[in-house]
């Protein structure tokens, strides 16, 4: 009896069963999350190459702004320098305009270069010395035959320069001796009419002063010899 009372329905409602959903992406789904996740991809990877271009940049800007600014000299003012060297340059191509081809080729450069050096030495002292570092690090095989080419042109200078001043000494040496002629020839005191009387004088004096020291000299060597 009992085993049949409790075979019988409940009296109370039956709980509602429970329903789990389980979501299934589609095909189509699946496609647009894969293209969406290599679109960011692509994304972060083009904004992170062209952010180090841009880094790039910057670090050649702040490299050509402290290069500038080593190569300027603080103590000169290239507003007027460098329209004084730009005229120069202008001026050397008017000039050899209606000249022979190695002129306008040579002139307008040559003039640049020295209008340069006479109005900003400075700057252009320390542009020469950045293109020689530049030649060392890039070419030191040319920087070398330049380095050669600019000692035998020192030399070259330097012997030019002797030269001249031996040719003055000559010529002068020549003339004093025309004078001196001239002078006992006519009996006319050509000396002091160019001024040459007080240098006569002081060669006079000094060449009399050798001759004593001389004399000295010789005098004390005849000494020591007697007495060994």
């Amino acid at each position: 009896m009992f085993r049949a009372a409790s075979r019988l329905l409940s009296i109370y409602p039956k709980p509602d069963p429970e329903i789990i959903l389980v979501e299934t992406p589609s095909q189509l789904e699946k496609q647009i999350g894969v293209a969406r996740v290599q679109t960011l991809q692509a994304v972060s990877e083009a904004r992170a190459h062209v952010q180090g271009w841009i880094d790039r940049w910057i670090g050649i800007e702040h490299a050509v702004e402290n290069r500038v600014k080593s190569i300027i000299s603080p103590q000169e003012s290239l507003t007027p320098g460098l329209l004084y060297v730009g005229i120069a340059a202008l001026s050397g191509s008017i000039i050899a305009r209606n000249r022979f081809l190695v002129t306008r080729l040579i002139l307008p450069p040559t003039l640049l270069v020295l209008s340069a050096n006479h109005f900003l030495p400075k700057t252009t002292t320390n542009l020469r010395e950045y293109f020689a570092s530049l030649e060392d690090t890039y070419f030191p095989t040319f920087s070398e035959k330049h380095e050669i080419a600019k000692a035998h042109s020192s030399m070259t200078w330097e012997r030019i320069k002797e030269a001249t001043a031996s040719g003055r000494e000559h010529i002068n040496h020549g003339a004093v001796v025309l004078v001196d002629k001239t002078q006992e020839v006519t009996g006319l005191k050509i000396r002091e009419t160019l001024g040459w009387g007080g240098e006569a004088k002081k060669r006079d004096t000094l060449d009399k002063g050798v001759e004593a020291a001389k004399e000295k000299v010789e005098k004390k060597v005849e000494e020591v010899k007697r007495i060994v």
